[in-house]
């Protein structure tokens, strides 16, 4: 059965992916707020290291048959000058809800220095999603990553 999105329905995902990480964040002690400021989404510190994070969140929901689809991935000097602006260091949450894989949701929070070492084509323009880049994100202890199963159940 295919799902008919609303209108909002881009807009409610980004909204949706920069909250989940922000609860995530606030649960593990650190102090986070939303901004609304060209190249970064969140503001996080985190006071056991008093590392202050300057955050830009991809969040995406696939349909069926695309949840192997790349993340795009904002334009590096704009993530750079805000945290600049602000004294943050550069980190990149990618949020992905997919069902291809059986109703997952994907979160990874990552320094932007780790990018380059992840990707050999591309660069810091795509966040890969296909089975051996996942495999890759699983193994490196530099990326924090949470993956939520879900079920549906009498929804229609």
């Amino acid at each position: 059965m295919r799902i008919e999105k609303s209108k909002r329905h881009s807009k409610l995902t980004g909204d949706f992916g920069e909250t989940m990480l922000m609860y995530w964040l606030s649960k593990h002690g650190y102090d986070v707020a939303k901004v609304d400021f060209t190249g970064i989404d969140l503001i996080a510190y985190n006071r056991k290291t008093k590392e202050r994070l300057g955050i830009t969140v991809r969040a995406r929901s696939r349909m069926e048959g695309t949840g192997k689809t790349s993340v795009s991935l904002p334009k590096r000097k704009k993530v750079f000058d805000a945290c600049k602006s602000f004294a943050c260091s550069p980190y990149l949450a990618i949020v992905v809800d997919s069902v291809d894989e059986g109703n997952k949701i994907r979160l990874y929070l990552l320094a932007w220095s780790e990018i380059k070492k992840l990707h050999i084509k591309g660069g810091e323009k795509n966040w890969y999603m296909k089975k051996r880049y996942l495999e890759k994100y699983e193994k490196n202890p530099k990326i924090k990553k949470i993956t939520f199963n879900y079920e549906i159940k009498d929804w229609s």
